[in-house]
């Protein structure tokens, strides 16, 4: 899917904390912003969970230990399907990072080659 560019207000304090957090986990805070609305709207999709809740948890107003049994198998399930899709963007962005970058190759991560330590000594099931 092609990159759009186009100008968007974003409250300050969230740019700041996808700042944050996107240099925590090596990514740009485009890039941590493109992840949490993902996240959001895997949320929203995801059947079981409560509009009411989805609106609390998107509004900061709860946490995912507020879910039910069923919201939490429900969440993570679609979570895992939506992590082994990866899109182009998010391939890419992977195939940016340099070789010294913390994490799997993406051999490993795609599943290209069999789980085992590379170069710089990570392995999948680490």
């Amino acid at each position: 899917m092609p990159t759009i560019q186009q100008t968007v207000e974003i409250d300050g304090t969230l740019v700041e904390a996808a700042e944050q957090e996107g240099c925590l986990l090596n990514r740009s805070t485009a890039a941590q912003i493109e992840h949490w609305i993902r996240l959001g709207r895997l949320f929203e999709q995801t059947s079981g969970s409560s509009l009411t809740k989805i609106r609390q948890a998107l509004a900061g107003e709860i946490t995912i230990d507020d879910f039910t049994e069923m919201e939490t198998e429900l969440f993570f399930a679609n979570l895992g399907t939506s992590m082994q899709t990866p899109t182009q963007a998010e391939r890419d962005f992977y195939a940016s990072l340099p070789p010294e970058a913390p994490g799997i190759s993406q051999a490993e991560l795609y599943g290209d080659t069999p789980s085992h330590s590379d170069q710089r000594g990570t392995s999948a099931g680490r």
